[in-house]
């Protein structure tokens, strides 16, 4: 699929964020007829600025992808996409809440 984006984003010259639109604007229509957000509680105004903050970094994180994808390919653009969650994972091991794994495992290697 990434790979068939690829191709049609380098191929027409389309825009990136013309083709980002399209795609979400059918899925946006889908959610807000299942969900129909305009029949609950309404949000506070603590709760107003962080949802438009982080609509703003999904899609400058949306628009970031889609150029990732049409100057570096579709396997770049997926390695790049992960690497945050590998190292998110890689910090939590080491530096998570039950201390600094690091220093257990190189004292438990001297002590051998």
């Amino acid at each position: 699929m990434v790979s068939l984006l690829h191709v049609y984003l380098t191929q027409t010259g389309a825009s990136v964020i013309l083709f980002i639109f399209c795609c979400l604007v059918p899925s946006s229509i889908l959610f807000l007829l299942l969900q129909v957000p305009w029949k609950g509680r309404s949000l506070s105004n603590t709760q107003v600025v962080p949802s438009i903050i982080n609509g703003a970094i999904t899609a400058l994180y949306f628009i970031l992808w889609g150029k990732g994808l049409k100057s570096c390919g579709p396997l770049r653009s997926i390695l790049a996409e992960y690497s945050g969650a590998v190292l998110g994972v890689l910090s939590a091991v080491l530096y998570g809440r039950k201390g600094h794994l690091w220093k257990k495992v190189n004292t438990f290697e001297y002590s051998l």
